[in-house]
């Protein structure tokens, strides 16, 4: 396989409601080209949702034509992966800084327990956390250089924006 540099990085982020990270409501993957994006959110949202995220997440959302039900959510998800991969001709790196987010892509691309889809996701995985303390410098610099995106902190299209842009700045300083 392409080493990750070579391939196409997407970053996950994901918004959940719950302390135990079990129910997602959100779900953004960005490209190192931002004009490659996946965002989702659930509809119906999870009913009990922490104060934090019912004062925070929930106002962040779009809702609209991103919020799906679980089969559609999914379909989606499988259908962007799989337009990522055609195009790129090799399976694309799922770059994360959680490991909530990842287990959320990995439940959203089979199917939140509904009926499962039977194949793991096309797809590898790189740790930014990897990278050390430079890459969550970079975040934090990115969110106070540029207030807009500090504005919507914590909506998941947000947040993946930024983990692609402070992963650009990290490597660009190596």
């Amino acid at each position: 396989p392409l080493p990750v540099w070579a391939r196409m990085l997407l970053f996950v982020y994901c918004e959940w409601a719950d302390r135990a990270e079990r129910e997602l409501v959100s779900l953004a993957l960005v490209g190192e080209d931002p004009s490659v994006t996946f965002y989702c959110e659930r509809d119906p949202l999870p009913r009990r949702p922490t104060k934090f995220v019912r004062e925070v997440v929930y106002p962040l959302l779009k809702r609209g034509e991103v919020a799906a039900r679980d089969s559609a959510f999914s379909t989606r998800l499988r259908e962007f992966v799989e337009r990522v991969k055609d195009g790129d001709q090799q399976r694309p790196c799922i770059a994360f800084d959680y490991d909530a987010d990842q287990r959320f892509f990995n439940q959203a691309y089979r199917g939140f327990g509904h009926g499962t889809h039977p194949v793991k996701p096309p797809v590898d995985y790189l740790d930014l956390n990897t990278l050390g303390v430079k890459y969550a410098v970079a975040c934090e610099r990115f969110f106070h250089e540029h207030p807009q995106y500090a504005a919507t902190r914590h909506n998941a299209l947000t947040d993946a924006c930024v983990a692609s842009c402070a992963y650009l700045a990290t490597k660009a300083r190596q």
